[in-house]
């Protein structure tokens, strides 16, 4: 049985309490010390084995989808889904990319900035319980 080696990035919403800072880009284009938060994310999951990306769009996706094409995407696979109803709750993004996932995956948002250790630990907490290792009751999450 193979590692939990894929992930889900939501980033469809328009950032709408950021909009006086983000001056209409996109909030997962938006700079977090010089580099876009969607570069931190992806990057942190690289560190800790993820080797496919589906990022889900929605407000300004035609900008994340030019600023995917000047990434290097070393190892890595990405595919992009707009999701045309990001104005309706996450699920409904997760929802857009059901298709693309037939094996356990981290489920990321563009925002939420975290350590490759981080993202190391879901990871092989994933692969443990993918692989009945599993302690105790079973939990939804890993508490960190």
């Amino acid at each position: 049985m193979k590692d939990v080696n894929q992930c889900l990035i939501l980033a469809a919403g328009n950032g709408s309490r950021i909009a006086s800072l983000s001056r209409g880009v996109p909030k997962p284009l938006v700079p977090f010390c010089g580099v876009p938060l969607l570069e931190h994310v992806m990057m942190s999951s690289e560190q800790a084995g993820i080797e496919k990306f589906v990022i889900v769009a929605g407000y300004r996706a035609d900008a994340i989808r030019s600023w995917l094409n000047t990434r290097s995407h070393i190892g890595a696979s990405v595919t992009l889904i707009e999701n045309l109803q990001y104005q309706k709750a996450n699920g409904v993004s997760a929802l857009a990319a059901k298709e693309e996932f037939h094996d356990p995956f981290l489920l990321l948002m563009a925002d939420h900035i975290f350590e490759a250790k981080t993202a190391r630990a879901l990871v092989q907490q994933a692969t443990r319980r993918r692989r009945g290792h599993s302690r105790g009751r079973s939990q939804v999450g890993l508490r960190l």
